[in-house]
């Protein structure tokens, strides 16, 4: 399906999947992406606390005896070759900011590695050289901040931008950080800043699911755009890539201006105001054979007859 937009924006093409449910037939759009026309810009941040060591998600020596002898791994580098090049890859310059936060010794440093592309795949990441003593993730936002300002004086056109953070344990600044989603908020409100996304992942057992949803609701209500903080949980530094994908998918933009989806029968089943992110899902009655989206000024009708319902 090819959708044409206009003001110079992409014209985007669909991939669809369908799966039969209980609640009707639940449909997945998937855009295609140009980042140079929705100007994003992207960095990725992976936890560098003393916690990340103990739990061995930097390395830690399989097999043998005692542990003594057998072949090193190192989960987070296996993790990182796959995010850091998919992320890359929506970034309009095909290079993300990556860095490891909450290190030193309170947990409040940010030791950059450097702007990554596809090489990032075969790149190494052993960890920081300090690992810290605490987790404090307001440095890691003011530092994404710092970043993005720092491309716009250099005459960087950004439009959008987004950060992928992960951490393992209890963030210890908590109250800061919902405090200075507010002042950046305002700043992208007054078009002081790009319009923003903070995807935060937790992993293993250490998580606190109760801080993450506080960063999700600390959007405030003068805010007209979408929620700044997501977030999700994974149980495994191995489970990382496959759940940053898709929280990637759910909230970089395909395109601005807005998107109605109706069934067959003219009902709306998803109305989204503002941006519409790479990847939307949605429900429609079981058997149906086409749905609309309504984009640019433009009606698009899809058939369904080919997707093999049942």
């Amino acid at each position: 399906m090819k959708l044409h937009r206009e003001n110079g924006l992409l014209e985007p093409y669909a991939e669809i999947h369908a799966e039969d449910t209980p609640e009707g037939l639940h449909l997945e759009l998937t855009f295609a992406l140009d980042p140079t026309i929705e100007k994003l810009a992207a960095a990725f941040y992976m936890d560098g606390s003393g916690s990340m060591q103990q739990m061995g998600a930097y390395g830690r020596t399989e097999g043998g005896f005692f542990g003594l002898f057998g072949t090193p791994r190192n989960p987070v580098q296996e993790a990182m070759r796959i995010m850091v090049p998919y992320l890359a890859k929506k970034d309009a310059n095909g290079q993300c900011r990556v860095a490891y936060w909450a290190t030193g010794s309170g947990g409040t440093q940010i030791e950059v590695i450097s702007e990554m592309g596809a090489t990032a795949s075969e790149a190494e990441f052993k960890g920081p050289r300090t690992y810290g003593g605490g987790t404090n993730l307001l440095p890691a936002v003011r530092d994404f901040v710092a970043y993005i300002n720092t491309c716009r004086d250099a005459g960087e056109e950004i439009k959008a931008c987004i950060a992928a953070i992960v951490t393992d344990g209890e963030i210890h600044d908590l109250e800061d950080c919902v405090a200075y989603t507010a002042t950046l908020a305002r700043a992208i409100e007054d078009k002081k800043f790009p319009r923003t996304n903070l995807v935060i992942v937790g992993v293993g057992k250490e998580v606190d699911e109760e801080q993450l949803e506080q960063l999700e609701e600390a959007t405030p209500a003068f805010y007209s755009g979408r929620d700044i903080w997501c977030h999700a949980e994974a149980d495994s530094v191995a489970d990382l890539p496959e759940l940053v994908a898709h929280l990637l998918d759910a909230n970089i933009p395909a395109f601005w201006g807005g998107a109605k989806i109706s069934d067959a029968q003219g009902k709306t089943v998803l109305e989204l105001p503002d941006m519409v992110p790479a990847v939307i899902e949605f429900t429609v009655p079981r058997g149906s054979r086409s749905f609309t989206l309504e984009a640019g000024g433009k009606r698009f009708v899809q058939d369904l007859s080919g997707l093999g319902q049942h």
